[in-house]
């Protein structure tokens, strides 16, 4: 009784990571590499927490056999703890690289901690540098075992200084919940290096990155998958909520003009490159607090938290002015252009979700027919 309550608390960790890894595998954007790395994560906790239970039910019986799989226990512990740092690593890498639209190459150079752990581990096996089984068969830290931590920490340290660099880039949600993933299992290692016998290193990580699913993971299926923006669902919803609200806010509704040229003469790939470059240039032209989304095919919706017409017409300005600067450096053989209309809601509750859209609407292709005359 008195070793179940001492991994009681792994047990239920352990059955937390199954349940994250079983909904990962069931979502459709699961090949997605992002997911793939943090299933992987789920699945080196849930390892690591069933190793840390069986070393502690296995530690001090008597027989040549317990001495033989306490060994192999620990020695399979120690091997395998950067990972999940390393598997971190990447997952934030590979997040900075996606808001940045660049594709992450030579990602194993990244598991260098665990590779080189790994041969340390090999190397010193028949020593007692890192760990012992005694006669009793009882483990003990060896002289060199704290040494090893910095191969789990270093990851760690890189992940928060990464974060730290690329704030402004995260939502604010996402931002707070990589940080506290990076402060846990660090948290929980000191607690547990202290105080040897408490079982918080593994169990403070499966915390760690239930949070991760709840603030992070959970939102990419609100986002539209190919320019990683809200969709329309989560835009409705937002809405929603801001309309039962009584702060003023506007919504800008973008429409790209021509667009069905570019995918009938340059093909669908070509469209989609389009959608994700006119994707950056929002997202360079916002605020922080701003939420931008794809309403539809070629047409996204931008609110602008407490926006007086001056404000407005500056965002619309930044996009126009970032707009001609990328048609001027891209080097396409088409020149992307869009038609911006407005509608600033100053008493939300005496509007609908309709009548805010309809009236963004009905102002993009006011601006649309202005565009139209002109050339004509």
């Amino acid at each position: 009784m008195e070793l179940l309550l001492h991994i009681d608390i792994n047990i239920f960790a352990s059955l937390i990571m199954i349940s994250l890894f079983w909904i990962t595998q069931r979502r459709l954007d699961k090949y997605d590499m992002q997911h793939k790395l943090f299933g992987y994560m789920c699945l080196t906790v849930c390892l690591m927490l069933l190793l840390e239970s069986l070393k502690w039910v296995i530690n001090g019986q008597s027989g040549e056999l317990f001495f033989i799989l306490n060994y192999i226990t620990n020695f399979a512990i120690i091997c395998i703890s950067p990972l999940l740092g390393c598997l971190w690593m990447i997952y934030i890498t590979n997040f900075i690289c996606v808001l940045e639209k660049k594709r992450r190459k030579h990602d194993l150079i990244l598991m260098l901690p665990l590779i080189i752990n790994i041969f340390i581990i090999i190397i010193t096996s028949n020593t007692d540098l890192i760990f012992m089984i005694s006669a009793n068969n009882i483990f003990s830290r060896g002289r060199f075992y704290p040494i090893l931590f910095s191969l789990c920490y270093g990851p760690l340290i890189y992940t928060l200084i990464l974060l730290l660099k690329n704030k402004n880039k995260i939502e604010k949600t996402n931002f707070k919940a990589f940080i506290i993933f990076n402060l846990l299992p660090v948290f929980g290692a000191t607690i547990q290096v202290i105080q040897y016998g408490l079982l918080s290193i593994w169990s403070s990580s499966a915390f760690a990155l239930l949070i991760v699913f709840l603030y992070a993971e959970i939102k990419g299926l609100q986002k539209d998958h190919l320019t990683g923006i809200y969709n329309r669902k989560q835009l409705e919803n937002f809405l929603r909520i801001k309309l039962r609200n009584s702060r003023s806010f506007s919504i800008l509704m973008i429409d790209l003009d021509d667009f069905k040229i570019i995918n009938d003469s340059y093909g669908h790939n070509e469209g989609d490159k389009a959608l994700i470059a006119v994707t950056n240039i929002f997202l360079k032209s916002t605020r922080n607090i701003d939420l931008v989304s794809r309403y539809a095919g070629d047409e996204f919706i931008i609110i602008m938290e407490n926006a007086s017409s001056s404000s407005v017409n500056a965002m619309i300005n930044r996009i126009q002015n970032n707009l001609k600067d990328y048609n001027m450096k891209s080097g396409n053989q088409y020149n992307l252009q869009m038609s911006i209309g407005y509608y600033t809601i100053l008493d939300p509750k005496n509007e609908t979700l309709e009548s805010i859209i309809n009236a963004a609407d009905k102002s993009m292709y006011a601006e649309k027919s202005l565009k139209k005359n002109q050339v004509h």
